[in-house]
């Protein structure tokens, strides 16, 4: 299943919500992977939403939950469950949490002990890389995100974004070191020059068009069968463009076909 998160189209959404889905489904996408601001969740707001993702037939595998969602940890588990039985998602996605030893323990607790509580329920918590979580911790081997799978108890599986962790590090690497956790792919790719930036700084114009780019996108997606927990789920992640997003989301969608096609 080749699909699209939502997030980076946020702002033309806001305009024109039903004509971005319209064009996402003109471009033969039906998978989509929207994000779920928590800050001031309104049930009641969220089934307009939810119905304009239906309406044009979208399945969506899984959802972005708002971070905030960590300050309120005892209230995980009831929200999670809320969402699911209100939209039928089950599986919710955490990131940009962690950034140094401390909080990425930290993080790994909470989200181990809700995938724990929601699990019985056939909910399951994935958390999603940017590039802070490959930075070195002290003293060992270990990098923030092996921190935050260890505390999470094995329960927490990974959306590994094959763009950051290749600005971060090698991605193909990255993909070896985690196989046994990867549950969802989201790709994003990046023009020359990228590796010099991070999450937080890159420019708008490095981002590439999936498969246009640095990113070894065919070697990992030829990975997939080395991936026991993979739910089939491949994500174009495109945040930004210096172009129309639209377009680079059709480009990427059409290479990504191509390559999983074979």
């Amino acid at each position: 299943m080749i699909g699209v998160q939502l997030y980076g189209l946020s702002e033309v959404i806001v305009k024109d919500q039903h004509l971005v889905l319209q064009t996402l489904h003109d471009m033969g996408i039906s998978v989509i992977e929207p994000f779920i601001s928590l800050q001031e969740l309104n049930f009641a707001c969220l089934v307009p939403t939810y119905s304009a993702w239906k309406e044009f037939g979208f399945s969506i595998p899984s959802a972005h939950i708002d971070a905030a969602l960590l300050k309120d940890e005892k209230n995980i588990g009831k929200t999670l469950r809320d969402l699911y039985q209100q939209t039928g998602i089950s599986t919710f996605v955490f990131s940009g949490m962690a950034e140094t030893e401390h909080e990425g323990q930290h993080c790994g607790e909470i989200l181990g002990a809700a995938a724990k509580e929601v699990g019985k329920d056939g909910v399951s918590i994935l958390y999603h890389n940017h590039t802070m979580e490959f930075a070195s911790v002290s003293g060992t081997e270990k990098n923030i995100l092996d921190g935050i799978l260890e505390a999470s108890k094995d329960i927490v599986g990974l959306q590994l974004d094959i763009g950051w962790a290749g600005i971060a590090q090698d991605e193909i690497a990255v993909a070896q070191k985690y196989a046994d956790r990867i549950v969802e792919i989201h790709c994003k790719d990046f023009y020359p020059g990228a590796r010099q930036y991070t999450w937080n700084n890159m420019p708008r114009e490095l981002f590439a068009p999936i498969g246009e780019g640095l990113i070894q996108t065919k070697v990992i997606l030829d990975m997939i069968p080395s991936f026991p927990q993979f739910n089939g789920v491949v994500l174009i992640d495109q945040d930004q463009s210096g172009r129309q997003l639209l377009d680079d989301i059709r480009v990427g969608y059409q290479n990504l076909a191509s390559i999983l096609k074979g």
